[in-house]
C-alpha cells in the first residue's frame, strides 16, 4: 500500500496526443513511454479501474489500435471528465456522458457509457456508441463481431487456449484472473498469510511433542485448520482458477474455478438473448445465485439469458473480453449453425 501510494502521489504523466498516436510518458525514478496507436474510432472513455466500499474509482482510457491505455486514476473526478472531454474534442469525437450511473446503458461492444435511454425506443442488443458505429459502417460485413479462430492471422488472448480437434466439441480454457500488478499482490499477500498459518501450525505440533498436552493442540487445531483450509482453497483458485467453455450441438457447458471449488451452468443456445458487452440487472438478480454478475456501472463481457448475465471474463479488460466473444460466437455458429442475437 506504501508502493501504491507514492506511485499514485508522485507519479508525473505527460501526454503526446496526434491525430494517429498518443503518447504517454510517466516519470517516478525513472522514465517510461508509451505509445498507442489511434484510429478513426479512437476515443477517450471513463472506465472502473477499482472500487472502494461498492463506489467505483475511475480511469481515463483511450481506446487504439488493438490495445487501450489508462491512465489518471488519481485524478479528482472533474479532472478526469475534463481531460477526457479535451481529448475526444482533439479526436473529433463527440461522447456526452463518462461517468456512468445504474440507469445508464453502455455500448455493447466496447462497454463505454452511452447515458440514459428508453428502453421502449432501443433494440437493448444494437446499442452502440459513435465510434463503434463508425468503425461498424467501414467493416465490409456491416458488423463488429468479426470470426476469431485459432490457428488463424489474429492472435489469441494471452494465456487462451482453444481445442478445435473435435469439431462437434469446442474447447475454450483462459485463466480466471488475468496476470496483473494488481493480481499478483493478491497472490503474494495471500501466500505470506498462508506462510503464517503454516508457521503457526508448526509450532502448536512442537509444543505438543514437547509437552504432551492435548486439550490445547486441539483447541489450537480447531481454530487454526479452517483458515488454513480457506487460505489454501483461495490461493488455488488465484494461482489455477480457469473459465472453461464447452460448446457442443447441445449446449454451452460454463465452468468458473478450480477443481471441486468451481461453479457451473448449462446454456442451451436458443436461450441465449445476448451474448456481448452488456450491463447486470440489479433490481431483477437474485442475489443468492452466486454465478450471476453483480450489479456495475460499468459494461463486461457475458452471456445473458433472460434476466441473468454469466461473465466470460473478470477483471481481463473490455480488450479480452471482445475476443472471447468472438470465439464464442464464431464457434458457436460454428457447431450449431446458430446466429446468437446482436
Amino acid at each position: 500500500f506504501v508502493v501504491l501510494w507514492i506511485r499514485m502521489r508522485f507519479t508525473r504523466l505527460y501526454l503526446l496526443l496526434e491525430k494517429d498516436r498518443l503518447v504517454i510518458q510517466k516519470k517516478l525514478f525513472s522514465t517510461k513511454n508509451q505509445e498507442l496507436l489511434l484510429t478513426p474510432a479512437s476515443k477517450a472513455t471513463l472506465e472502473e479501474s477499482y472500487a472502494v466500499n461498492d463506489v467505483p474509482v475511475h480511469c481515463i482510457t483511450v481506446h487504439g489500435l488493438g490495445r487501450n491505455e489508462s491512465f489518471g486514476t488519481g485524478l479528482p473526478p472533474a479532472d478526469k471528465e475534463f481531460l477526457s472531454q479535451k481529448i475526444n474534442a482533439f479526436l473529433g469525437v463527440k461522447v456526452t456522458t463518462f461517468i456512468a450511473s445504474k440507469d445508464d446503458q453502455v455500448c455493447v461492444h466496447c462497454g463505454s457509457n452511452l447515458g440514459r435511454t428508453d428502453a421502449a425506443e432501443n433494440d437493448s442488443t444494437q446499442l452502440l456508441c459513435e465510434a463503434c458505429l463508425l468503425q461498424a459502417n467501414q467493416n465490409q460485413s456491416g458488423t463488429l463481431w468479426l470470426p476469431l479462430r485459432a490457428g488463424g492471422t489474429e492472435e489469441l488472448p494471452k494465456n487462451l487456449t482453444v481445442d478445435d480437434s473435435n469439431p462437434d466439441r469446442i474447447l475454450i480454457r483462459y485463466p480466471l484472473l488475468p496476470n496483473t500488478r494488481a493480481i499478483t499482490f493478491m497472490k503474494c499477500v495471500t501466500t505470506l498469510v498462508w506462510l503464517g498459518f503454516t508457521s503457526g501450525a508448526v509450532n502448536s505440533v512442537e509444543a505438543f511433542i514437547q509437552n504432551g498436552n492435548w486439550i490445547a493442540f486441539a483447541f489450537q487445531m480447531l481454530l487454526g485448520i479452517p483458515p488454513v483450509l480457506l487460505t489454501i482453497t483461495a490461493l488455488l483458485l488465484l494461482f489455477l482458477g480457469q473459465v472453461q467453455i464447452a460448446i457442443t450441438r447441445e449446449a454451452i457447458r460454463m465452468r468458473w474455478g478450480w477443481g471441486p471449488f468451481c461453479f457451473k451452468k448449462l446454456i442451451l443456445p436458443e436461450t441465449i438473448t445476448e451474448c456481448q458487452i452488456v450491463r447486470s440487472l440489479p433490481s431483477q438478480i437474485n442475489k443468492g445465485d452466486t454465478r450471476r454478475a453483480a450489479a456495475s456501472p460499468v459494461g463486461f463481457a457475458a452471456i445473458k439469458v433472460g434476466d441473468a448475465a454469466y461473465p466470460l471474463v473478470t477483471f481481463h479488460g473490455i480488450e479480452y473480453g471482445q475476443k472471447v466473444i468472438r470465439l464464442v460466437r464464431t464457434y458457436l455458429k460454428q457447431v450449431t449453425g446458430r446466429e446468437l442475437p446482436g
